[in-house]
Parts: C-alpha cells; structure tokens; sequence
C-alpha cells in the first residue's frame, strides 16, 4: 500500500513536473513600464493642465458664494447699526436677509454639485487616458510573449496595494476556463460595462 502511494506521489509530480514546463512563463513590472509610456508624460500633463482648469472654475464658483456671504454679513451689520433704519426698515431688510441666507444655501448646494461632478469629470479623464496607456502596453505583451512563446506574464509589481493593474497582464486564449466556468455554473457571457 504505501508502495502504491509513493509510486502515486511520484507520477503526479512527474506530472506536475512536465506540465509546468510546457508551461512558459515571464513577468514585467508594470509600474516601470507605465512611467516608461510614451504618452505618460504627456498624459500627465494634459490631467495637470485639467486638473487647473477645473480648479479655477471652482475658485470662480467659490468666489461668488463669498460675495454673497459678505452681501449677507453686510445686510446684518446694517440692520444693527443704521440709526436711520425705522422698524419697518429692519423688518423689510430681515426679509430680504431671510432671502439672501436661501439663496446662499442653495447656491452653496449647486456649487458642491458642481465640485463633484468637476472630480468626477477629472477621474474619467484619468481613467480614460490610462485605459488608452494599458491598451497599448497589453499589446506590447502579447506581442513579445508570443514571439517568445511565453504562455503566462505576471506582473512583479502587483503587490503594491492599491494598484490598479491586473496581476496577469497575458496569457493565451487556450489557456483561459473563463467560459467553461460560466457554463459550469449556467451563466450567459455578458459584457463588461464601458469605462466613463
């Protein structure tokens, strides 16, 4: 019996042996070749001079709220310390404060709106440029892997946390069970939604 398991153990490492070497593999260091893009520089300063623009219209935004934030702190000083002002005065200004404060608030609310969608509108630029870098660089795997017939690319710089990037950047067609697997648990293939 314990024949028969050492002689098991064996074959299946023998097995397992050959099967890994038919199996060819490389990796890259992702993070390297990202900064090494042609366009990465170019990229990075069209996201700073966006980044710029977007600040400047939120400074331009934030200056109208300040405006009339004063307008408001001024109105409330007058109606302390104008000695002209009758009770009516002070009440019609006190309305028209009221107004003012409403007014602040919902621009204070259009404006924090606008600030986010400015971030949101920063963030897919950055995606989408960087979509653009990683389509060429997957590319540029495919292309040296399968002159070299390597099978598998791993990428050495994946265990820093945080990194967008896929731990396997290539690997042959025949080699990926993403269909079997959905079959085998009664999926349909559906599509990946588009980056914005």
């Amino acid at each position: 019996m314990l024949k028969k398991i050492c002689t098991l153990g064996l074959a299946l490492t023998a097995a397992l042996t050959m099967a890994a070497e038919a199996q060819k593999m490389a990796v890259v260091d992702m993070e390297v070749i990202i900064r090494s893009h042609p366009k990465a520089e170019q990229n990075d300063k069209a996201l700073r001079a966006k980044q710029a623009e977007l600040e400047s219209q939120r400074d331009a935004l934030l200056a109208e709220l300040k405006a009339k934030e004063d307008k408001i702190v001024q109105l409330e000083k007058d109606i302390r310390t104008n000695p002209m002002y009758t009770e009516k005065m002070k009440a019609d200004k006190a309305q028209e404060g009221r107004a003012l404060v409403q007014d602040l608030q919902k621009a204070e609310k259009e404006i924090r709106g606008k600030v986010a969608e400015m971030q949101r509108e920063l963030s897919r630029e950055e995606r989408k440029l960087f979509a653009e870098i990683m389509a060429d660089i997957q590319a540029g795997v495919k292309a040296v892997s399968e002159a070299n017939g390597i099978t598998f690319v791993l990428d050495a710089s994946a265990y820093r946390t945080g990194a967008p990037i896929p731990i396997i950047v290539y690997n042959t067609p025949n080699t990926d069970i993403t269909d079997a697997v959905i079959k085998a648990i009664g999926g349909t293939r559906k599509a990946l939604p588009a980056a914005e």
